[in-house]
């Protein structure tokens, strides 16, 4: 593999109707391997994945990025 095909990994916080439409365009682009690092939601995504209907990337169901970890809710705040 050239340096060119070098495939990116990825981590993006946060997956909202952005960060999942985000997810989805780095990996469809077949260049990145997304994590996408949840707050809430995750046992739904992690088992049905997302259903997305966009007028740019067509009617998806189930859609899953290349791996999806949970954040944990009691984190304590940096200061």
């Amino acid at each position: 593999m050239s340096t060119d095909d070098k495939k990116y990994n990825i981590c993006l916080v946060g997956s909202g109707g952005v960060g999942t439409i985000v997810s989805l365009v780095l990996t469809q682009s077949g260049r990145a391997n997304v994590t996408s690092v949840l707050r809430s939601r995750y046992e739904v995504v992690s088992e049905k994945g997302w259903d997305i209907d966009s007028v740019d990337h067509g009617v998806l169901h189930g859609w899953k990025p290349y791996r999806g970890k949970l954040l944990l809710n009691h984190l304590t705040p940096a200061h």
